[in-house]
């Protein structure tokens, strides 16, 4: 969006006069008012009913007492098209991936929007409800990794990726599965959720000396807290190498306000060992042209072997949690 049309859409919708527009990346856009208020504006690529939705939920944490988090008022550029969010510009810094500390405050934030996001939930046509939902996906994954196996798709035929380190991964997706089958997760799953953030690592939250706050609800959702719980320990375990301090961080940072339960740590080690991102792949691969398979072939490997070190951190919480 040009800088012009962003000064007309913001005085014509939020009476606001800007002085300067920094694009930070595509979407997102830094401004400053003619009072030098700064403010953040994000697209939104969402229908109205998910939007409505996302600010319901997020004024029921608040009613309860959670306002440690950053949102504002969105509208449409034009009747029917995507929407706009405007929101203050929090300074600040993410926490640390490899610092414990942070990792600790970040995730007792988490736990204090869990108990704020609790039953009785925001529903109706926008909600965006997940929990129930990860054994269908764990068994799909399954799937494509084995039919690529049987079928000896060209990815295994080559040298970028061996039969025994694809076969580990074929082992992690059966652990997810098998873990879910222990834990009775269908059962679990049929109990009440709660509101999830759905992406919470290190990256979307912000601190300060005086506060920390989570940002960024695109994917806000209804699903078990072990899911969030996960996200944050593989956002952070990406930058800190699978750091097996940094995951009983997360888990403690967690617990001081809201324990979690045997069943819920090792749902935390299911998603953890499930081989999401490779089955996504797998997927994609499965309907590619022959030129395109080359560079899902590189991907697949690259991703294959950045994830050794969480599949020995896998093993580690097996024992820890």
């Amino acid at each position: 969006m040009k800088p012009h049309v962003i000064c007309q859409f913001l005085e014509h919708l939020f009476d606001l006069h800007c002085v300067q527009i920094d694009r930070i990346k595509p979407g997102v856009y830094r401004i400053v008012e003619k009072n030098g208020r700064v403010y953040g504006l994000k697209q939104m690529n969402f229908t109205r009913s998910r939007l409505e939705w996302m600010d319901a939920s997020l004024a029921m944490v608040r009613k309860r007492g959670f306002t440690h988090y950053v949102w504002g008022t969105w509208h449409d550029l034009k009747q029917g098209s995507t929407a706009y969010l405007l929101m203050d510009w929090l300074p600040g810094v993410s926490p640390d991936p490899s610092n414990l500390l942070d990792l600790q405050k970040a995730a007792a934030l988490l736990a204090m929007f869990h108990r704020a996001g609790c039953e009785p939930l925001v529903r109706g046509t926008g909600a965006r409800v997940t929990f129930g939902t990860w054994k269908r996906q764990f068994q799909q994954g399954s799937v494509w990794l084995e039919r690529a196996r049987r079928e000896n798709w060209p990815f295994l035929q080559g040298k970028s990726i061996s039969l025994s380190a694809y076969r580990k991964m074929q082992k992690r997706a059966q652990l997810a599965l098998d873990i879910l089958q222990q834990e009775q997760y269908e059962k679990i799953s049929r109990a009440q959720g709660v509101l999830c953030h759905g992406d919470s690592g290190p990256a979307n939250f912000i601190m300060n000396k005086d506060d920390v706050r989570m940002i960024d609800f695109e994917t806000l959702r209804i699903d078990l807290p072990s899911y969030d719980v996960f996200r944050m320990i593989r956002l952070a375990g990406k930058k800190n190498g699978w750091d097996l301090a940094a995951a009983l961080a997360v888990v403690d940072g967690y617990e001081r306000i809201s324990p979690l339960s045997l069943s819920e740590r090792q749902l935390v080690i299911a998603w953890l060992a499930y081989p999401a991102k490779l089955c996504k792949l797998l997927r994609a691969y499965g309907v590619a042209t022959r030129g395109q398979r080359d560079a899902l072939e590189s991907r697949m490997a690259h991703l294959i072997k950045r994830e050794e070190g969480l599949s020995h951190l896998v093993q580690q919480l097996r024992t820890q949690l």
